[in-house]
């Protein structure tokens, strides 16, 4: 009897042991798969993607936003992994190119892109160039794609993070060559490359772990003039320092706003102290306006000034991975020395693509930015008046978002990071609030935007009649903890004129609403 317990006790045991064995190799799997998700495709193993949170398939097919109901469709794409590849609206069609130059088209009425026979300016390195063991070279490749009309043919412009093989080393390229619309029409087209601008000095070292966060993302300027905004490639001044390479000198073009004559290849810095770019679009002031990443935390919005010094890597928002500081910054949680950001994002999004939204299918976001999120899976609706964002709307699409375009009617194409697809997104409901009613004054002030299930504020149900201050678990600020009284028309319309006059040290932003607007908004709110 005692045998027989011993051995029930050594199966129990065993039993254990490997149970905390597949406990923790699940774990190991799954701590993996969220730090690399670029690298794993689990889209049609729906059982494996559940226990590790890798879901393909996962973008909502439609979206809730203030203004609009908002619907999302599925457009089959190539598979294009890695940090590039980009959409471009041109004439009623969307073109797409991949991170390794391969060019694709959707043309109206289709469900898929179809590739077009277009050769690229150049291969894409996916060899052993610079070391002598295996290195990840996703970073290297086609960045963005611009295409325009001139007269009977199409110019299409390309920027790359290209490798010279034959003096080892990497350097941010745009390219231009001319085809015909029938060609493009007919799917193939032999176009003949041009090289417009390299970056100097071509990087020949960058502390052993480069190319990254190269940038590349291009927008025309008002003068005819080509912008490109160029990372600082990994060169920090910090971790990786290379000579030749600082995003504060303006000896090299790295961490920089570059504008270029297109003609000449003469180019000039509009601006430095840039990281990492995400995206490049000119916004509804004709200013150009840029998407960057902070390091842990402190992504920016920029509005670009011609000479302005933005900071990096002597000063910004974000600190150092896994501590609590940047070093070489003397004045960490603030950015005083330099031109602050419009916005900033803490903690990071992963901020990528940015465009102006125009066109009659979002009518009410016209002259706002879009902005697309990596780490969030989610657009942001920046809303920009006199050079300030407003606020910034999270729209929840459940994709990581590489690049994004608008077509001319205001539809938003969208390319996923990791999934074959772009997501086309259409007004939903075919209507949005009438200008000038209560729900319209809700919608533009963006009451929703933080009063929501999000908890960034206090619930607005019932408002009229509470005490002041009055939710629970929420954290007032100090000088509206201290109010006394309830909500009335009296206490709200002086609370929405001047949210600081009346609770000093409030996180409540000023509406962007004229007096009248307000008077109305409280009415909504009575009723």
């Amino acid at each position: 009897m005692a045998r027989q317990a011993n051995n029930s006790g050594d199966g129990r045991r065993s039993g254990f042991g490997v149970g905390l064995t597949v406990f923790l190799l699940v774990a190991l799997i799954a701590g993996i798969v969220a730090k690399n998700p670029e690298k794993f495709d689990f889209s049609t193993l729906p059982g494996l993607a559940a226990i590790t949170g890798a879901h393909g398939d996962d973008a909502s097919p439609r979206l809730s936003s203030t203004l609009y109901d908002i619907a999302v469709e599925k457009i089959a794409a190539p598979m294009d992994k890695g940090e590039g590849g980009a959409v471009a609206a041109f004439g009623g069609e969307v073109y797409l190119i991949t991170r390794i130059g391969e060019f694709f088209r959707l043309t109206p009425g289709e469900t898929a892109f179809r590739q077009i026979a277009m050769a690229p300016p150049g291969e894409v390195v996916r060899d052993n160039v610079f070391y002598s063991r295996a290195k990840d070279f996703s970073s290297l490749g086609y960045k963005d794609l611009k295409l325009r009309a001139v007269g009977d043919d199409v110019e299409i412009t390309v920027s790359e993070a290209r490798v010279d093989r034959e003096n080892v080393c990497v350097a941010a390229v745009i390219s231009q060559a001319m085809v015909s619309h029938d060609a493009l029409n007919k799917g193939a087209a032999a176009p003949d490359w041009r090289e417009v601008w390299r970056s100097k000095p071509c990087i020949t070292s960058a502390g052993g772990s480069f190319p990254l966060q190269s940038g590349g993302d291009m927008a025309f300027l008002d003068d005819g003039r080509l912008a490109i905004f160029v990372g600082d490639f990994g060169v920090d001044g910090h971790n990786r320092k290379t000579t030749g390479v600082d995003p504060q000198t303006l000896d090299n073009d790295y961490g920089k706003v570059v504008a270029i004559d297109l003609e000449t290849g003469a180019s000039e810095i509009l601006s430095r102290g840039h990281r990492n770019p995400g995206g490049l679009a000119i916004g509804p002031d004709g200013a150009l306006w840029q998407s960057e990443h902070g390091a842990q935390g402190g992504d920016e919005i920029n509005r670009i000034v011609a000479g302005a010094n933005y900071g990096w890597p002597l000063e910004t928002y974000g600190v150092h991975y896994g501590t609590r500081s940047w070093p070489l910054d003397e004045t960490t949680g603030d950015h005083d020395r330099f031109v602050r950001p419009v916005y900033a994002f803490v903690p990071s999004m992963a901020m990528s693509s940015l465009a102006l939204m125009a066109g009659d299918e979002f009518p009410l976001w016209s002259d706002d930015l879009i902005l697309g999120t990596l780490k969030y899976k989610r657009l942001m609706r920046l809303h920009i008046r006199e050079g300030r964002v407003i606020f910034a709307e999270p729209l929840r699409l459940g994709a990581r978002v590489r690049d994004l375009t608008v077509d001319d009617r205001g539809a938003i194409y969208v390319k996923d990071d990791v999934r074959p697809f772009v997501y086309r997104l259409t007004n939903g409901a075919g209507a949005a609030p009438v200008a000038g009613t209560p729900e319209a004054l809700f919608a533009a002030a963006s009451c929703a935007a933080c009063h929501d299930d999000s908890g960034l504020a206090p619930p607005l149900t019932d408002l009229m009649g509470r005490n002041i201050a009055s939710t629970r678990g929420f954290p007032y600020s100090a000088a509206l903890s201290q109010k006394h009284g309830r909500w009335d028309r009296e206490a709200l319309r002086a609370f929405l004129l001047d949210p600081q006059g009346f609770a000093p040290g409030s996180t409540m932003p000023a509406p962007d609403l004229t007096e009248a607007q307000i008077d109305e908004l409280v009415d909504a709110l009575e009723g």
